[in-house]
């Protein structure tokens, strides 16, 4: 089906940290008692990139797509620090206490990419008890290890990032200094400890064909998680959550089932 014919999200402002405005892209009912999810994006992407799979969840659920520090509507600090994944995760933190507040029992955190590190992290900062389950898509815990930006410091990551951009077009792409800033702080992290003791029912989700962060990856990942499922999708990319929506939302749905 032609995603025009799904819902188009709602678009609203809230207060991040500190009371820096936070971009919120929102599909399906909005009122209180419904169940809801929260989609991540990752790396050199915005919430975007998300449209064709959140539409296709939003007949059952409260989707949430935010755009956090650095994309779209929300606050573009210029210091390299603010990106530290532990600030994104403060962002996320925000999101969830003003999903949180009006769903239905906890909520459904999915992460695509980068996206994933920035769940773990905030995970890892701030607990798990607002979430009752995790989906991780396309990601490893050791995102050093995939070299999305091949870049040791700020100067060399901030060139590569603005030439992956000219690469992807201007569609869903954030800052490129964001993108460069974030890239430090994500290489050099390590989710391992963090998913082993990981209490939280836990769908992996990656394109067989993945080749910025292969698939063996996941796998391993799975493997180091206490009650995690792996299912892999012949035929899809690193991108598949844009290029793939049918056959992600269906994936999501059976499992959030």
């Amino acid at each position: 089906m032609n995603d025009s014919a799904f819902p188009q999200p709602g678009h609203s402002i809230i207060a991040g940290p500190v009371g820096l405005p936070l971009e919120l892209l929102e599909w399906g009912p909005g009122q209180a008692g419904n169940k809801a999810v929260i989609l991540v994006h990752g790396l050199q992407r915005d919430a975007r990139i998300w449209s064709g799979v959140a539409a296709r969840l939003a007949h059952r659920y409260r989707v949430v797509a935010p755009n956090l520090r650095g994309r779209g509507e929300s606050h573009h600090p210029r210091q390299a620090i603010e990106y530290d994944l532990s600030r994104f995760a403060d962002d996320l933190h925000c999101v969830i206490d003003a999903v949180g507040a009006n769903a239905a029992g906890p909520l459904t955190l999915i992460g695509w990419s980068m996206g994933c590190n920035v769940a773990l992290e905030y995970l890892n900062g701030w607990g798990h008890g607002a979430i009752g389950r995790l989906v991780l898509i396309n990601g490893t815990p050791r995102p050093g290890r995939c070299r999305w930006l091949d870049a040791d410091d700020l100067d060399s990551a901030l060139v590569t990032a603005e030439r992956r951009a000219r690469q992807l077009g201007s569609q869903f792409t954030a800052d490129p200094f964001a993108v460069a800033a974030s890239w430090l702080s994500a290489r050099t992290r390590d989710y391992s400890t963090t998913i082993a003791h990981c209490p939280l029912p836990c769908l992996i989700l990656h394109g067989a064909d993945d080749a910025d962060c292969p698939a063996p990856l996941a796998r391993d990942m799975c493997a180091r998680f206490p009650n995690a499922r792996y299912e892999e999708l012949p035929g899809c990319g690193h991108g598949m959550v844009a290029e793939h929506p049918d056959r992600v939302a269906a994936r999501l749905l059976s499992f959030l089932a």
